[in-house]
């Protein structure tokens, strides 16, 4: 006996590949992207045994030394 298969489907959309890709479904089309956030890179020269300082707390408290640096410069520089 021949297995019973559905074939009720509905005919895919031209672009839903595309429109999958990037992103960019019915449900999605209308709401605005946020704008990514611009960084810039900072580099620093410090004691070996500060870093490791920061290496460890960091670890510790599970973030990265990113996270805390750019926490602390953010608290000496707010905006006015």
């Amino acid at each position: 006996m021949a297995k019973k298969t559905d074939r009720n489907w509905s005919k895919p959309r031209q672009n839903h590949a595309d429109e999958w890709v990037s992103g960019q479904t019915p449900a999605t089309k209308e709401v605005a992207a946020p704008k990514p956030t611009v960084t810039k890179r900072l580099t620093l020269d410090m004691d070996e045994d500060l870093h490791r300082r920061i290496k460890v707390a960091c670890s510790l408290r599970g973030t990265t030394m990113v996270e805390e640096i750019t926490k602390l410069l953010k608290k000496e520089f707010r905006e006015p």
